[in-house]
């Protein structure tokens, strides 16, 4: 395919251009002279065009050559005023951080991101769109940060798959509706088929040619080169899950005073385990608290040792079914509390009637009852 490329209207002689599953899509332009390139961009190529900024620029023997990323370029920027939200919704934290690195987001789906949601100092923006939204998350053509599951349209307009690098899974197809062939997209010709899970257009001397990668599994579309990078991450540090706190569901709680123990369900998605008989450590106070059934917990692994899980904090939320202070088993009365007060069978007393004393014996049938009118100061409880 022959056809004329520019970035604001100034010839591009090369491009490579590369639209992934998760991220922002970017590309690699030749200009024909040195031209300025600050400010927004507009990408065309042929029929596609794209918004964009410039990240870097280099001038040589008459020409410019830069490399260009979808939207504003400011997912890449580090807020400089760190940010704490408290029970906020996904929106409110997104468009809070695109609107100070000047990006521009569209949510499908809003959530509460509960608790607490922190951004330093130190953190690239991008980093807030990992954390809160994981794979699910591109920009699209126009420059627009898109959250939430991409589409999966049929490509009916015309193609040929001209030929395919088999074991990469990358297969090149001309067509003249570039527009058509995005990520997540299914095609199906006589030759092959498959979804796209990373499209790339490369432009050199005047001809364009379309490279469309394929999962490895055709009907679960992802991006195959994200994927292999946290392959290789997992295997250099394959115990970095167990250097966080986790939020587990107890099952079950077992034992008291001194030595009670909780089974947990693991969060899903990460690929840690349940855990059975964990046994829960004193405070500082040596107090010991059992969880309710279904609250949560916050396990980690002492040192990143997946073999020495712990218990760290419970639910604030909700009450314990049992609390042993230092591990004692005797209830604890509460100020305001009705209580029995056992007194020897026979009480010897000195009534005074009239000013004049006169000593007996007061037989009790059966225990007192009272209200304890004065607690302690430095113990409480519910």
């Amino acid at each position: 395919m022959t056809l004329f490329a520019s970035l604001n209207g100034t010839p591009v002689t090369r491009a490579r251009v590369v639209q992934p599953y998760t991220g922002i899509w970017h590309a690699d332009v030749w200009l024909d002279h040195v031209a300025d390139t600050t400010g927004s961009q507009t990408l065309v190529v042929g029929p596609w065009t794209g918004t964009c900024a410039v990240t870097r620029a280099v001038d040589f023997a008459g020409q410019r050559m830069v490399r260009l990323v979808g939207g504003a370029g400011g997912w890449s920027q580090v807020p400089s005023t760190p940010v704490f939200w408290a029970a906020a919704q996904l929106s409110t934290i997104l468009n809070d951080v695109a609107g100070t690195v000047g990006e521009t987001i569209n949510l499908a789906t809003d959530r509460t991101v509960t608790p607490f949601y922190v951004l330093d100092g130190a953190t690239p923006a991008s980093t807030v769109l990992q954390d809160l939204c994981g794979a699910g998350w591109w920009m699209d053509s126009s420059g627009v940060t898109q959250v939430g599951t991409r589409a999966s349209p049929t490509i009916a307009s015309p193609f040929t798959l001209r030929d395919v690098d088999g074991p990469p899974g990358i297969y090149h197809v001309d067509t003249e509706y570039l527009a058509d062939w995005v990520p997540g997209a299914t095609f199906s010709g006589p030759t092959g088929s498959g979804t796209v899970s990373r499209i790339t257009y490369l432009l050199e001397a005047g001809k364009l040619t379309t490279e469309v990668m394929i999962p490895k599994v055709a009907t679960t579309p992802t991006d195959r080169l994200r994927d292999a990078i946290k392959s290789v991450l997992t295997q250099v540090m394959p115990g970095w899950i167990y250097l966080a706190t986790w939020e587990y569901t107890v099952e079950a709680t077992n034992g008291g005073p001194t030595s009670v123990t909780i089974d947990a369900s693991a969060p899903q998605g990460y690929g840690l385990p349940d855990v059975t008989g964990l046994p829960l450590r004193a405070d500082a106070s040596g107090s010991v608290g059992a969880p309710a059934v279904g609250s949560k917990v916050l396990i980690g692994f002492q040192a990143g040792d997946r073999y020495s899980p712990e218990v760290r904090g419970l639910d604030g939320s909700t009450a314990p079914t049992s609390t042993w202070l230092a591990q004692g088993t005797n209830p604890i009365a509460r100020l305001g509390d009705q209580v029995q007060c056992f007194l020897p069978p026979t009480l010897p007393c000195v009534v005074t009637i009239s000013g004049v004393p006169s000593a007996g014996v007061v037989t009790l049938s059966a225990p007192i009852s009272g209200v304890v009118t004065q607690g302690s100061p430095i113990i409480f409880g519910a």
